[in-house]
């Protein structure tokens, strides 16, 4: 009878046993391929099939509980996974300063104006409008990108687990969101200039200054892109959760929790870029053959 081999580490398997000697995987019924491959390090160049891990949970090593972890097969759906986040990860950061540079130059100064005998008048001072553009299109186009690297990195392991399927998703429902919310932003700002620029410089703000069909389609766009950017956030917040599933590391799951607290997102994009790091090495290691356990 033909010797089988471990489909997790490539060592050889005792028959009939339903578990490796060496990693602790689970033995998928039937004989393993042997025509594939050779895992790096393996005694004499042990014949490797590259073939998904087996179903089930996987006792005594760091992986156990997780039938979609990676494996040996898995190496170069992770590694482009993994490089796609550490980007995401760079992005984030910068983004997180553009948007502190948004707030702080995007302030509108109003003041309220008593005149005599008792009426009221609103002025509004706003920002220069072309570092408000400036800084908008910045923030905007980071965001996007950060967003399309997480598509990417969920698409790369989606092929190998199934559970980022969705997360691959709902990023790209959250770029269509971002997108009309930054088209109903420009409406509401084009009118809110005009409106400005009808009272002059200092005077009052009246409604009959303001373009109310524009500034209605701006409100709806801003309410329509939020609703479908928070749907798309919240799954790719749920694909960083499953990171720190599939890599055992509780960095990233961390890092899910801090992204929803605006003022800790640079904390969670530097949790998510040491979560990388670590995964690399585990995926780095699993594939020359070194048993989970030891990682």
């Amino acid at each position: 009878m033909a010797t089988r081999f471990c489909s997790s580490c490539g060592r050889p398997l005792v028959t009939g046993a339903a578990f490796c000697p060496n990693c602790g995987a689970a033995v998928a019924p039937g004989p393993t391929p042997t025509g594939g491959a050779t895992v790096a390090g393996a005694a004499g160049g042990v014949p490797f099939a590259y073939a998904p891990a087996p179903a089930g949970n996987y006792p005594g090593t760091v992986m156990a509980g997780l039938p979609n972890g990676p494996t040996p097969a898995s190496r170069s759906n992770d590694l482009s996974a993994l490089s796609a986040a550490n980007l995401a990860a760079i992005l984030a950061l910068i983004a997180a300063v553009v948007s502190f540079l948004d707030l702080t130059a995007g302030r509108i100064g109003t003041a309220l104006t008593v005149a005599p005998g008792g009426t009221t008048s609103t002025s509004v001072t706003l920002p220069d409008p072309r570092l408000l553009a400036v800084l908008l299109i910045a923030g905007a186009a980071f965001l996007i990108a950060e967003l399309l690297l997480w598509r990417v990195g969920f698409r790369h392991l989606a092929h190998v687990d199934p559970r980022f399927g969705s997360p691959a998703t709902l990023a790209l429902v959250a770029i269509v969101g971002f997108v009309v919310v930054w088209v109903g932003v420009a409406l509401l700002l084009n009118g809110l200039y005009s409106a400005v620029a009808c009272a002059g410089s200092g005077g009052p703000l009246t409604v009959s200054c303001l373009n109310t069909s524009t500034f209605w389609i701006g409100l709806a766009l801003v309410v329509i892109g939020a609703i479908a950017a928070l749907v798309g956030e919240i799954g790719v917040l749920i694909g960083i959760w499953r990171l720190g599933t599939r890599y055992d590391d509780p960095l990233f799951k961390a890092a899910a929790i801090l992204t929803l607290i605006p003022i800790l997102s640079i904390v969670a994009a530097i949790l998510i870029l040491v979560g990388v790091h670590n995964a690399r090495e585990r995926v780095q290691r699993l594939a020359v053959g070194v048993p989970p356990a030891t990682l």
